[in-house]
């Protein structure tokens, strides 16, 4: 698990915990971020598996983490 990894399942269980405990938000409104922020993660996580330099700007990869 990369540090990467880590803040994005923070935040992905932050996005949970609003859905689950906040009633004024629309569910809606929580699932489509959640949905979203997973989809970005997904792609950031592809990208960095086929382009080496993308580790790099993202801070992913090889920095003693």
């Amino acid at each position: 698990m990369t540090m990467f990894d880590f803040v994005a399942t923070i935040s992905l269980g932050a996005i949970s915990a609003n859905l689950a405990f906040n009633t004024s938000l629309k569910v809606s409104h929580t699932i489509l971020a959640f949905v979203i922020y997973v989809f970005i993660k997904f792609m950031i996580a592809l990208i960095s598996l086929k382009v080496k330099k993308a580790n790099v700007l993202w801070g992913i990869g090889g920095i003693g983490f």
